[in-house]
């Protein structure tokens, strides 16, 4: 009884080992092969391996047993060691030279002995053709087939600088249930779809994976790794390559319609055409018509020459040998160069002089440059004119009001405001330099205003006086005020309100003098709060 339970039990443990075991399948194990005379010829038979053991499969060496002319070699792609989900190729590579057409029938064991039942044996026959050097033909090589759970869809076709759509790969965790890991690695190649030559995507790692933009067709594979534990040992990895992926892509057209042309310190380019449609452009520069040694910064359609090109070692440098540029697009991989333009080498700004009246700062009209002209306004203490930009880009520019206020006036007081022109035009050219006067800090009044025109209390300040064009009525109220200000003469008639409003502290009122006003003597006044706050004469000449 004792050794029929024992037989019963080792044959339950043979059933179960046998049910646990892997298994491997050929894609097939007959060929037919024709070459030609002395042109080597090859076949390949995929071996696959399924099952749900950790324990791997070693596949014996294949032995070709019988006559071995013509025979060259059998070589694995991925070794004669298999895992579930793994596949090897075996490429059988034969070469011979006949000079009648001749059929040989080669033979290779599969389990390791030449006295296997033919039927298990893989069978090769190899018709080889004479008189002719051409490349072999294969028409019965099988395709490597890939497991469900590693296919990936689709192949496409986009238009160049266009967007591929996901690709979605099956699920391949869930054939690999309790196995230490399971992870994925997609690959791409723009040159083959061979394993080996495939370089990995740096991040993806995923199930899918979005190509996104794409200039040239390209191949895609994703490749299983599975890593498994061996009798407690982890560390066994198997990779499974994915069927091929192509997204096909269709070139674009040439670009074309690349060209540039100067208007003063402006390069114009044409809009090109061609390409995907969309376009990048690089400008670049060089001497001696060399228009790619140098890069300049600027990436639009249009470029403002830089106002270094007329320094004057840049002008030493275009006088000498020439400054050219030129302008490429990219769209896509393709790439096109304009014509070349010889940078010119421009007059220096003059005539750029700055002169106060009264709260406005009038500018010269400058000569030199391009003839267009762009104003920057600078501020700054100390004498230091380019600390500070101020708002306005005219040729003259009226004083901001805060630049009166207790906080600035302090700062003036203390070690001077200044400010100056800025004039650009291909090249730069920077004015003379005007202090800011002062208007209340230190009760220090501005150049030209006299004593009796500075009261106290309710300070307001009334310059330049005498004046030619403008008058300035500055004001050094606590709060705001509702005032009218009132000009009045003999040759007027009557009297004539010049401002009526509400002011804030610390502003300034002006008043440009129409230009049909005889010169002379006027008289002012200001109202606030309904009663004349403040009086006096106006010298206009």
């Amino acid at each position: 009884m004792k050794l029929k339970l024992l037989l019963l039990m080792s044959l339950l443990f043979f059933v179960e080992i046998s049910f646990a075991q892997n298994y491997v399948t050929y894609s097939s194990k007959t060929g037919i092969l024709t070459t030609n005379s002395g042109v080597e010829g090859s076949l390949d038979i995929v071996i696959s391996c399924y099952g749900n053991s950790s324990n791997p499969v070693i596949l014996n060496q294949y032995f070709l047993c019988g006559d071995t002319d013509g025979f060259v070699s059998n070589l694995a792609s991925n070794g004669l060691s298999l895992i579930p989900g793994q596949t090897t190729t075996l490429k059988f590579k034969f070469k011979k030279t006949v000079t009648s057409d001749t059929q040989k029938v080669y033979k290779f064991t599969t389990n390791g002995s030449c006295f296997q039942n033919e039927s298990e044996m893989i069978k090769i026959t190899v018709n080889y053709k004479s008189g002719s050097t051409t490349n072999p033909t294969n028409p019965t090589n099988p395709t490597n087939p890939t497991p469900e759970w590693n296919k990936i869809v689709k192949d496409q076709t986009i238009n160049e600088g266009g967007s591929a759509e996901l690709l979605v790969g099956a699920d391949a965790k869930n054939n690999f249930k309790g196995y230490d890991s399971v992870t994925y690695q997609w690959k791409s190649s723009t040159t083959s779809t061979v394993d080996y030559q495939m370089k990995p995507i740096p991040g993806a790692t995923s199930k899918d994976y979005n190509p996104g933009i794409l200039n040239e067709t390209t191949y895609f594979k994703r490749y299983v790794i599975v890593r498994l534990n061996n009798n407690g040992v982890s560390g066994v990895d198997g990779t499974t390559p994915s069927n091929t992926i192509t997204v096909t892509v269709i070139p674009s057209p040439a670009i074309q319609n690349n060209t540039i042309t100067l208007n003063g310190n402006i390069v114009s380019g044409s809009l090109p055409t061609g390409g995907t449609g969309k376009y990048k452009y690089v400008w670049w520069y060089g001497d001696g018509a060399g228009v790619e040694g140098f890069g300049l910064p600027g990436d639009g359609q249009d470029l403002e020459l830089p106002s270094w090109m007329n320094s004057e070692e840049y002008k030493k440098i275009n006088a000498a040998v020439g400054l050219y540029i030129s302008r490429s697009v990219v769209s896509g991989i393709k790439s096109i160069s304009s014509n070349v333009l010889k940078v010119p080498i421009l007059p220096a700004i003059g005539n750029n002089t700055i002169t106060l009246n009264g709260n406005t700062i009038y500018g010269s009209l400058p000569t030199g440059g391009t003839g267009k002209y762009k104003y920057v306004w600078w501020y700054g203490d100390g004498a230091g004119v380019e600390g500070f930009m101020l708002p306005g880009d005219g040729q003259n520019l009226e004083l901001p009001s805060w630049i009166h206020s207790e906080e600035y006036e302090k700062i003036n007081a203390s070690v001077g405001l200044y400010i100056s022109r800025y004039v650009k035009s291909g090249v730069e050219s920077g004015s003379n330099i005007l202090k800011i006067p002062l208007l209340n800090g230190n009760r220090l009044l501005p150049n030209g205003i006299s004593n009796q025109n500075y009261f106290s209390g309710e300070e307001m300040i009334v310059y330049p006086n005498p004046t030619s064009e403008s008058v300035n009525f500055a004001t050094n109220f606590s709060s705001d005020k509702d005032i009218e200000i009132v000009l009045y003469s003999e040759k007027l008639g009557n009297q004539k309100s010049v401002f009526k409003g509400k002011v804030i502290p610390n502003q300034v009122v002006s008043w440009k003098i129409p230009s049909n006003y005889q010169k002379g003597i006027y008289f002012y006044k200001i109202i606030s709060d309904n009663k004349e706050a403040k009086s006096g004469k106006i010298i206009f000449n």
